[in-house]
């Protein structure tokens, strides 16, 4: 089974969960509906997630709190905001913000390469600069996804082809340590203290919108804090699939909720069994 169908097969059970939350499938029952037998199912969730699926459907219980108590090793309090993050585990981040000269006209100074490939999370666009990868987002339609890239840079020019640090971010999702992905991003001053403090939050940790706030020493700004992480141009590098609702929810996200369950159950499981 190659990638894409694994990661369709995970968000299928997923969402069946969810249809059948008042009476949990048992595991045989989940296997049956992604078409899969037991066995089937078992290799498919160590390849896919590095633990069998009974660790990693422990995640998928609909309704299910995320949100540990502070003191859990599950939670990871991120240090202060900075333009430079190491907690990330495809290596070192370097966040570099885009000067107004790079973006004030719609992007029209800016060559950007792009291209389209595969993802533990399903099919990926991603598109760089010469000084760093720009964009990020989730392509289940290719062209509604290259119509979010060019909405961020209209007057920019496009090609399609890979760079260096495509391959650099490929490494990453596949847990491969590049020196360093440098990302080349516009933003406020405010949204790039968010995006900084996200990125001190590594593989199995989690925060919410209002410690994150308390964080930036802007107690009152959670909900600012949540239209930044909203604004995120880069899925899952930039990880605010990793901040929750006050009380655990998983609140919503862009490229889809099931999405959203399926990184923090893989990441969980994964950090619990050690992988």
């Amino acid at each position: 089974m190659n990638q894409p169908e694994q990661y369709q097969a995970i968000e299928a059970a997923i969402v069946f969960l969810q249809e059948n939350h008042r009476l949990p499938p048992s595991l045989e029952a989940v296997a049956a509906h992604v078409h899969l037998s037991p066995a089937g199912l078992q290799q498919l969730f160590g390849e896919w997630a590095g633990v069998g699926p009974g660790p990693f459907l422990h995640y998928l219980v609909p309704g299910r709190r995320w949100l540990p108590p502070p003191q859990a090793p599950l939670f990871a309090e991120a240090p202060a905001a900075g333009l430079s993050a190491p907690g990330r585990p495809g290596g070192r981040v370097t966040l570099h913000a885009m000067t107004p000269g790079e973006y004030g006209k719609g992007g029209q100074p800016l060559e950007i390469s792009y291209t389209f490939s595969e993802s533990p999370f399903g099919p990926l666009l991603a598109a760089a600069t010469p000084r760093g990868l720009c964009y990020a987002g989730f392509a289940d339609d290719p062209a509604r996804a290259f119509g979010e890239l060019q909405a961020h840079y209209p007057k920019a020019a496009f090609t399609e082809q890979p760079t260096a640090v495509h391959a650099k971010m490929a490494a990453c999702f596949h847990h491969r340590q590049p020196d360093e992905l440098p990302l080349h991003v516009k933003g406020t001053a405010f949204q790039l203290k968010v995006w900084a403090l996200l990125l001190q939050l590594p593989e199995g940790g989690i925060s919410t919108y209002g410690r994150l706030a308390h964080q930036l020493g802007q107690p009152g700004a959670s909900r600012a804090v949540g239209t930044a992480a909203g604004d995120n141009p880069l899925a899952w590098l930039i990880p605010c699939h990793r901040v929750l609702q006050q009380g655990g929810g998983l609140g919503g996200y862009h490229w889809g909720t099931a999405r959203k369950q399926a990184m923090l159950a893989r990441e969980a499981a994964r950090q619990q069994a050690g992988v």
